[in-house]
């Protein structure tokens, strides 16, 4: 008889005090009753570490490593992963939910198509260029398979060596995937759908800056330098890649150089990648409605803000249309 549990679910903490509960709650409540929950906490700031240590010691499943040093989602999934027991590997947000038959679902599925790895989602295989396709920020109309959150076959993590790069903070379940699928992993997405993820303002997730877009460049060079010359598909979908991440780079250098009024340098960030440029049209429907909503209410300023001002203010409210778009799980 298999000592070891069916499943480690795997959840790396942040500040999340608000949600920890139900979600670690809906893990504890699955079907699937032979599972462990490792909960990483990565030095939080709030009570999430104190709510987690009162609802260990109500059930012996639950295990709980507390970080002294911030490193990251990765680093902290990476140190679960040392531990972890199950003979697959469930990764899960700190403030998402799973429906209570998710984890027997996707286990069953796994292991009647004989699946590395299985999400839920519409049903179907997905290639290793149609996984990298799914990921730019070119993507429209459909969520990256990055958002999605497997169930993964821990033997084939621990053969191939794979772990979490930990200088993402972005985009780190992408690149633990693509790595998985070199190795040969084989990726299912069932048609089950019993994961349920929250959107606000605190999750990391939803959040972008030049330093995580610097870190996900280098992370897909590395990627590239994986690829056998002969695969040119897989090459072709990972240069589109490399070159959607490079352009919201410069989209975000020069909006950062604008709202520093650095307006020069701003536009010669976007004269050097013109690619970029058609990032700026995206916030535009978005400003333009609000813009329509409040045109009844506008009321002549006491002070008249320059031409370059206003484009400044423009762009740097166009963000918030962009940071939309990222949160609908176009790159992940």
């Amino acid at each position: 008889m298999n000592k070891n549990p069916l499943a480690s679910i795997v959840v790396a903490n942040y500040n999340c005090e608000a949600y920890i509960a139900q979600s670690l709650s809906s893990a504890l409540n699955q079907s699937l009753k032979d599972i462990e929950i490792i909960v990483v906490d990565d030095n939080s700031t709030d009570n999430s570490r104190e709510i987690t240590h009162e609802m260990a010691p109500k059930d012996s499943r639950l295990k709980i490593i507390n970080l002294e040093v911030n490193m990251g989602p990765s680093g902290a999934r990476n140190k679960a992963l040392e531990i972890a027991q199950g003979d697959w590997v469930a990764i899960m947000d700190s403030d998402d939910l799973m429906h209570p038959d998710r984890l027997t679902k996707l286990l069953l599925t796994a292991k009647e198509h004989n699946a590395d790895i299985v999400v839920d989602r519409s049903p179907y295989w997905v290639s290793l260029p149609e996984y990298v396709s799914s990921n730019t920020f070119n993507t429209r109309n459909r969520p990256g398979y990055g958002v999605l959150k497997p169930l993964i076959r821990t033997e084939l993590i621990q053969a191939s060596q794979t772990v979490h790069d930990e200088s993402l903070t972005n985009s780190e379940d992408y690149d633990f995937i693509v790595r998985l699928m070199l190795a040969g992993a084989k990726y299912l997405i069932t048609p089950y759908a019993g994961y349920y993820y929250r959107k606000h303002s605190a999750s990391i997730s939803y959040r972008l800056d030049i330093d995580m877009l610097e870190n996900m460049y280098t992370a897909n060079q590395k990627i590239r330098s994986l690829i056998s010359s002969d695969n040119a598909e897989l090459i072709i979908a990972v240069e589109n890649r490399h070159q959607s991440i490079k352009n919201m780079l410069s989209f975000q250098k020069s909006i950062e150089a604008l709202k520093q009024r650095q307006y020069f340098d701003a536009f010669f960030i976007i004269i050097i990648n013109p690619n970029s440029a058609p990032l700026f049209l995206i916030p535009i429907g978005d400003i333009l409605k609000r813009l329509q909503s409040k045109v009844k209410r506008i009321k002549t300023p006491a002070h008249q803000s320059s031409d370059a001002e206003k484009v400044a203010s423009f762009i740097t409210k166009g963000q918030q249309g962009v940071d939309a778009v990222f949160r609908k799980g176009r790159l992940h």
